[in-house]
This record gives C-alpha cells, sequence and structure tokens, in this order.
C-alpha cells in the first residue's frame, strides 16, 4: 500500500508529522510531503540519508503573502495528488484549499485519513482575523462548517486529546460518529531516574515562549528558593531581568530530556492569547508527556482541563492552585508515581497499531 503523508507548514521533523512517517514506512511505501525550512537543511539531509526508503518531497514557501502561501497550497495539494496514494494521510489541511483534499480524495476513491493537531475553528487562519473580534466570530463560524465537512469526509480522524474530541464531537452534533482515534503526543522514550539525579532546579521547555505564568513561577521560588530555567527560541526581557532566572535556547530532543530529568519540577502554565482559549486548555502537548517521561512531576495551569486530569488521575505533579508551603512533602510519592506510570508516557507497540488500523478499510 502507498500512503501520502501531508505535514503542510510543519518542517521536515515534526514531533508528530514524523512519527507518523516513520511508522507507516515500516509497512507501507511512504511519499512524505512537508515545507523545506532552510534552517533545517542539515537535518533533512540526515533524516533522507537514515530512511532512504521514504520517498521526501519538500514544498518551499517563499513568502509569508496572500499570494505566496495560495501558491504554497496550490503544490501541497497537486503534490498528494500526483503521488498516486492509496491512502493520504492529513496532518492538517492547506488553509486556502481546506476541503479540496478530502472532496478529491473522495472522487478518486482514496482513504483519507485527517489527524487534527489543532482544533480548526480556533486555529484556521486566524491571525487574520483575530484583532477584529466580530469578524473573528463570523469566520469560527464558517470553520465549524469547514471541520464538519472535513470529518464527515473522513474515514478516520485522529486527534491529540480526549477532551477536544470530545469537545468538538458534540459542538458538531457528531456524538454517533465512531471513525476516530486519540493518538495523544507521547514522548519517544522514558528515563529511569532517582531523586539524588535531581537539581535545584525547576523549568519550562518549548520552541514557543509563549506567556509563561510568571506568579506560579514566583510562588515556585519563593516556596522553595531554586532556580527556574526556561528554555525557548527566544528570550523573554522581563524573565531575563531576574536573577534567579536562566534562558537557554532550544536543544536537541535527547539534550531537552536530560535538562528535564534533572529538574525537580516541570511548569506547563502559560496563557492563551485571545481566540486560542479552548485550543489551549484542551490540550495535551508534547512538554507534558516529555516531561513525565523524563522523570519529572509537573505544575500545569489550573484551566488545562486535560493535562489537569491526567496529573490528578496518576498523581504526578500538582495544579496551580495547590501550590503550596507543602510542594515538597511528597515529592518522593509524586516521583515513585512518574516512575510506576511511565509506561503511559511514552510511544510504544499498541500505539503504533492502533495507528496502523486506521490504514485498513
Amino acid at each position: 500500500m502507498k500512503v501520502a503523508i501531508l505535514g503542510y507548514d510543519h518542517s521536515v521533523d515534526d514531533k508528530r508529522v514524523f512519527r507518523t512517517v516513520k511508522t507507516l514506512s515500516k509497512y507501507h511505501d511512504v511519499v512524505y510531503v512537508y515545507r523545506q525550512d532552510e534552517s533545517k537543511k542539515e537535518i533533512e539531509e540526515e533524516l533522507k540519508r537514515e530512511y532512504p526508503h521514504i520517498e521526501f518531497v519538500p514544498i518551499v514557501l517563499k513568502e509569508r503573502s496572500p499570494r505566496g502561501i495560495y501558491t504554497f497550497d496550490k503544490e501541497n495539494v497537486e503534490a498528494v495528488i500526483e503521488s498516486d496514494a492509496d491512502v493520504w494521510y492529513l496532518h492538517t489541511a492547506p488553509d486556502t484549499r481546506p476541503l479540496q483534499l478530502f472532496t478529491e480524495g473522495k472522487r478518486r476513491g482514496k482513504r483519507i485519513i485527517y489527524d487534527s493537531h489543532e482544533l480548526v475553528p480556533y486555529n484556521w487562519i486566524a491571525g487574520a482575523t483575530r484583532k477584529v473580534h466580530f469578524v473573528d466570530r463570523i469566520r469560527r463560524l464558517i470553520a465549524w462548517d469547514i471541520l464538519y465537512t472535513q470529518v464527515t469526509l473522513s474515514d478516520c480522524v485522529i486527534d491529540t486529546s480526549y477532551a477536544r474530541l470530545v469537545y468538538w464531537l458534540h459542538r458538531l452534533h457528531l456524538r454517533k460518529f465512531r471513525n476516530y482515534l486519540v493518538l495523544p503526543n507521547l514522548a519517544e522514550y522514558s528515563i529511569d531516574i532517582s531523586i539524588d539525579s535531581k537539581e535545584n532546579i525547576f523549568a519550562f521547555v518549548g520552541s514557543t515562549r509563549r506567556n509563561i505564568d510568571i506568579t506560579l513561577i514566583k510562588k515556585v521560588h519563593d516556596l522553595t528558593g531554586w532556580r527556574f530555567v526556561y528554555v525557548s527560541s527566544s528570550p523573554d526581557s522581563i524573565l531575563d531581568s531576574i536573577p534567579w532566572i536562566t534562558y537557554h535556547e532550544v536543544m536537541k530532543y535527547d539534550e531537552m530530556m536530560q535538562f528535564l530529568s534533572k529538574a525537580m519540577f516541570s511548569i506547563i502554565a502559560y496563557e492563551a492569547p485571545y481566540g486560542q482559549e479552548m485550543n489551549y486548555y484542551l490540550a495535551l502537548p508534547h512538554k507534558f508527556f516529555d516531561s513525565l517521561a523524563a522523570g519529572t512531576p509537573v505544575i500545569v495551569g489550573d484551566r488545562f482541563i486535560e493535562m489537569k486530569a491526567f496529573t490528578k488521575k496518576w498523581n504526578v505533579g500538582y495544579v496551580s492552585s495547590e501550590v503550596t508551603a507543602t510542594i515538597l512533602d511528597e515529592y518522593e510519592k509524586l516521583l515513585s508515581n512518574v516512575k510506576m506510570h511511565q509506561s503511559y508516557f511514552t510511544w510504544n507497540d499498541r500505539w503504533e497499531k492502533n495507528l496502523l488500523c486506521c490504514l485498513e478499510v
């Protein structure tokens, strides 16, 4: 079987996208369509050498202008169609052609897998309307109709979060829809750690800095005296003005996991930008599972519904409102629970089989 995997605006090494590429390439011929990033040319060449059986199809986004995006979208759609694959695995849909691959795929008798990284109505071309609220509300209504069509034309829909899946199923009145699968953003592997390997730091990791909850950071520091280290693509002038806070540039995955394994806690608490609230609050991001797989308890924001539920279910950390002077009293218990449940936080054969089932007719 031949599978065309559309990464669209994701770079060649995107964690979630490339996991499906390398997993499915074990069993099927794979054509991988993705956005070529000049800053990742070296990584791209390494992946081509490591996976010579995968057909890499880079698409260049020449400029982020309406004309540039239109051309980019057109080339992405054409690449998938010209692949002549039996299965079209879409990690997202082109912004200016959100339905074309779904309708064209059905017309051509293709099996369509839709892996939704984001909640479409809160994400689709949101940057263009976010500053004008009434226009943004109209855009969102249109986006819900688009999502309904995308879902009903798909043979299998994949989401990263249970809570988000339930939310859009109810919102679209598709409660009887059963062709779905939840594949969380699981870690690549786990690290066996002990309390002796921990350092007096707490951390935030993420390629995007986001609006980190400074009040929570100061509270944890006041209670413990620990330093705070944040890993991001760019420093923050407000955070950098505080002497016990340190910035670190983005790390490679293995280095990041080792760094996380030494932290006492991983902070996952930040403000969602306007219009993106549900995308953030229903999410299960990579940093949540990476932190736990690295053997580090988490402190998650109160509004993060899904992460909050899992944190309480497994007793592997705190919700931000629960952080008190007793934060260290049960630390060894938290660490023990993290180690006990680490198999839930990592990608394994069970998840691989679930993904392969989506391709079956």
